[in-house]
């Protein structure tokens, strides 16, 4: 990979990474969802429609967050020079 191209990438990668902080924040984070104690509702009497939301904002928010996570792997690789390099001999993928 030339590095114009490499770095056209790399502008590709910012950007969706900026979106996909955008829509995780959004959902919320994973902390922010901890069911901890909520004094709303008598033990096991959670709304069942809070409860489906919360369902369905971790279906859509774990494939983002792993999508996420390599895109930042991506970029770490970059910044150290090792991206488009076999982990294991070092020689470069084509």
């Amino acid at each position: 990979m030339t590095p114009e191209d490499q770095e056209k990438l790399k502008q590709l990668l910012l950007k969706d990474k900026a979106r996909l902080e955008k829509e995780v924040k959004t959902l919320g984070s994973r902390e922010a969802r901890d069911f901890g104690e909520d004094t709303t509702y008598a033990a096991g009497e959670e709304d069942s429609d809070e409860s489906e939301e919360r369902v369905t904002h971790e279906a859509i928010r774990e494939p983002l967050e792993l999508r996420l996570k390599d895109i930042n792997e991506a970029l770490r690789k970059m910044d150290e020079g090792t991206y488009g390099k076999c982990e294991k001999c070092g020689k470069e993928i084509s």
